[in-house]
């Protein structure tokens, strides 16, 4: 069994991005060649996902019709975690892999698509566009073009917006409708009941998120850019590309916090560790755990909305 393998207990702690690989040539050694056992049919299909909105989209909208593996696990974080050995085999089996933009995404879908040279890859990012990472817009004057990110690393969380999430599900209907074409009417219902809620859910923010318009948000990882960003807010990150800050930068970034209406600190359960939480102590703010990759996808966006409208409608010390 894979589990057996030599080194495979040494290597548990590689990150993410460092084990794919290995595995795909372990997983290789063990089950038959994908592209040859690959299913013809079109009742049921099984697809990958890089990341849990990606995997949330195929369900909602395959319903039965589909079989969906994560290649993230379950409340981890892409930027440490392995893959199993277990999820590589699966993911070898998928007629569709599907990525959101993430750097290891394309990692994954490259060597499965090398050993499975039918597996179809949907780019659901394509035609979204993209925000510089830890950018906070002025709304008043700022308008989206697809060069916001020039010279700056692009912001990767583009599901934090439900309106991105309403262009890659409708990118997935039609690539599902293409694989499922027996499926095509039901998978066009359950994308329009899809769209419908996430427009109701974006409606919703935009209405009880009105009165915190200008206020910034803070957080450990800068996971909240796009949200901010559609709804007149401001992201403030502690974080900064995967490096704690230091003692001077916390300071700085402190020192104007009345000004800009900071009321609480949003952590990831990916982060929340007792340094951080003596942090958002030591700041005088209280911390609130906000899951981005949470597979219930408007159970998270509910939660944070509910817990910015309990901070940020309170009226302001004096």
């Amino acid at each position: 069994m894979i589990q057996g393998f030599p080194f495979f207990k040494r290597m548990r702690g590689i990150p993410f991005q460092g084990l794919v690989s290995f595995l795909l040539v372990v997983a290789g050694l063990c089950i038959h060649d994908a592209s040859g056992e690959a299913s013809t049919s079109v009742d049921r299909i099984t697809i990958g996902a890089g990341m849990p909105a990606a995997a949330f989209l195929a369900r909602e909208i395959g319903e039965d019709k589909v079989d969906v593996i994560t290649a993230l696990p379950e409340g981890s974080n892409h930027e440490f975690s392995s893959i199993t050995a277990k999820t590589v085999s699966k993911l070898l089996e998928a007629r569709v892999f599907l990525t959101i933009g993430l750097p290891f995404e394309e990692q994954i879908a490259d060597s499965l698509q090398n050993r499975n040279p039918k597996l179809i890859i949907v780019h659901l990012e394509d035609g979204i566009r993209r925000i510089a990472m830890g950018s906070a817009h002025d709304h008043a004057d700022h308008h989206h073009t697809p060069n916001c990110h020039t010279g700056t690393t692009e912001d990767p969380h583009i599901w934090m917006d439900p309106l991105n999430m309403i262009h890659m599900a409708q990118a997935l209907e039609a690539a599902l409708a293409k694989e499922l074409p027996s499926a095509s009417d039901a998978l066009a219902a359950n994308s329009k009941d899809l769209v419908e809620r996430l427009e109701n859910l974006h409606e919703t923010n935009l209405s009880v998120l009105r009165p915190m318009y200008g206020a910034t948000l803070l957080s450990y990882h800068a996971a909240f850019g796009y949200y901010a960003d559609a709804y007149g807010l401001k992201q403030l990150a502690i974080e900064s590309e995967g490096k704690s800050p230091s003692a001077r930068k916390i300071a700085d970034m402190m020192s104007p916090s009345k000004e800009q209406m900071i009321a609480c600190m949003l952590i990831q359960p990916q982060f929340d560790t007792p340094p951080i939480r003596r942090l958002a102590s030591r700041i005088g703010l209280p911390a609130e755990v906000i899951d981005p990759l949470s597979t219930d996808y408007f159970g998270m966006m509910e939660r944070l909305r509910n817990v910015l409208l309990n901070h940020y409608s309170k009226d302001p010390e004096t």
